[in-house]
């Protein structure tokens, strides 16, 4: 039976509960107030050491406590088992002890696009499923697709793409194979890529946006995960005359999602900037669980933005609500682990332990359903649909929503309000020009960029001219004409040689 990849790319659900979890040195393990509770062994790989992974692990508690206090009536109860990943070797030795020793009947995990391509062949081959948090990485193909229509719906037919390329990450060719694909069906050409890195230098980021500002091309989408990256870029955009009246800007939801984290520098050199991001309903649910991961941020981390460890959380959050459902529906029969299995030698990572559970638990989640703060759960072909995105316009040191997409309505101002249980993420389509709200675009102006223009040349011709009335005739912008060429060499050879004070130096600019 061949597994598919679950990528949950999810947001939120509504919770108000606290479940017991007991901490191990090497992972943590469920206990139950009754020996009649089945344990569902579940793994989790992340990195521990960055803000990503710790935050996750913190919403990943928040959850557990949450849906068995919501639901103590349960036989079930799931057991999280945690393993620290910081490489792709590390991931795959995890996810194989995981499977082997420990007998985990799903994971959680990786973060990383690179470790988790791994982690989930083994996944595929134990028919243990897997839920990776790689979005911000990769934008998924619903969102590409509102990136296009957005270009498109603003009538321009060029596109600059900066991403940034790292290392350590292989997201790179894979978005701009996906984008060029998606750009071409709406006859949108792809004019230049450019790939920076997160350690990049300031002089490097300059030379580059010169060089961009050099081509025709003024539309520019920008993919970058790294928040100093970013910083960097829009600070130096400025700086080089980028981010004035004409040219125009858009930012995946790798960054749209987290403006809250960035500092007010960054904020106020973004202005006008576009960007797609998945839209979340609001609700009093989300308000509350806001007020309580904020607390829990000025608690344990002295502060109260909700940027991107916030949307992780959110991922993270409902995939425990969406194993523990799926858990819970199966009703899996309790299995008698091995101690003698558990304490052997980890087996190699070619040698896979086939899960009896997982298969059902597979299925199960693929039929989960539940109205959580993201809009309705539904998986369709292993991942989580994005019903709706928001467009959102920098202005000042914050932001306003312009106009929402669907795939099936296209763009509107307005959007079903998440009461309508029905309709959510239904957008009530606008047509003509004003299909989005008043856009402010970089340079402070109102009037949308055409999206093209006559590259700015840097350099300037400098001639040095005698200033005399019977040779020079000034026309336009110091163009020199009804000159012998014979006659003005003459002339400048004797005005110099004679140290004459009307010779002077004029800039022609190329």
């Amino acid at each position: 039976m061949r597994f598919f990849k679950l990528c949950l790319y999810l947001l939120l659900i509504n919770s108000t509960i606290y479940f017991r979890l007991v901490s191990g040195q090497n992972g943590t393990s469920a206990t139950t107030d009754s020996d009649n509770q089945i344990v569902v062994d579940i793994g989790l790989i992340l990195d521990f050491g960055s803000s990503t992974g710790i935050t996750a692990i913190s919403c990943v508690s928040m959850a557990f406590s949450d849906f068995y206090s919501a639901n103590p009536h349960y036989s079930t109860r799931l057991a999280l088992h945690r393993r620290n990943s910081d490489d792709i070797i590390s991931a795959a030795s995890s996810a194989s002890e995981l499977v082997n020793e420990v007998q985990v009947d799903a994971i959680i995990g990786p973060q990383n696009s690179k470790q988790a391509g791994l982690v989930e062949e083994i996944g595929g081959k134990s028919q243990v499923p897997i839920i990776s948090f790689d979005r911000t990485t990769v934008p998924d193909s619903s969102e590409l697709e509102g990136i296009a229509s957005l270009v498109k719906v603003l009538g321009w037919h060029d596109l600059v793409v900066l991403y940034q390329d790292d290392a350590e990450e292989e997201f790179g060719p894979n978005f701009i194979s996906s984008l060029t694909r998606t750009l071409q069906q709406e006859s949108i050409h792809l004019s230049y890529v450019s790939a920076i890195s997160a350690s990049s230098s300031v002089p490097d980021i300059r030379k580059e946006l010169r060089h961009l500002r050099s081509m025709q091309t003024r539309v520019f989408l920008v993919h970058v995960t790294s928040h100093d990256l970013a910083s960097r870029l829009f600070s130096l955009a400025r700086e080089v005359g980028m981010m004035s009246k004409g040219t125009a800007w858009i930012i995946t939801d790798a960054l749209s999602n987290s403006i809250s984290s960035l500092n007010a520098a960054t904020i106020e050199s973004m202005e006008g900037v576009l960007g797609m991001r998945p839209y979340i309903p609001r609700s009093k649910n989300l308000d509350n669980f806001r007020i309580k991961w904020n607390l829990m941020q000025k608690k344990y981390h002295h502060t109260e933005k909700v940027g991107t460890d916030f949307y992780t959380c959110l991922q993270a959050y409902d995939t425990v609500w969406a194993f523990a459902t799926a858990a819970e529906k199966i009703q899996v029969q309790q299995v008698q682990r091995s101690s003698e299995k558990l304490n052997a030698p980890s087996p190699a990572i070619t040698q896979i332990r086939i899960s009896e559970t997982g298969p059902r638990l597979h299925d199960e989640i693929l039929k989960t359903r539940f109205l959580g703060l993201s809009g309705k759960f539904k998986l369709e072909h292993g991942k989580l649909e994005t019903p709706a995105f928001e467009v959102i316009n920098m202005i000042g040191n914050g932001y306003r929503t312009v106009g929402y997409w669907t795939q099936k309505r296209g763009f509107s101002r307005k959007i079903a309000s998440a009461a309508e249980e029905d309709h959510q993420g239904v957008v009530h389509p606008n047509y003509g020009e004003n299909v989005l709200k008043p856009i402010i675009w970089p340079g402070d102006s109102t009037q949308k960029p055409k999206g093209w223009d006559i590259p700015a040349m840097p350099l300037q011709l400098r001639v040095v001219a005698a200033l005399r009335e019977h040779l020079l005739r000034l026309i336009g912008n110091y163009w020199m004409q009804s000159l012998s060429m014979e006659a003005y060499d003459e002339e400048l050879s004797l005005g110099c040689k004679n140290g004459d004070s009307d010779t002077t130096l004029y800039e022609i600019p190329a």
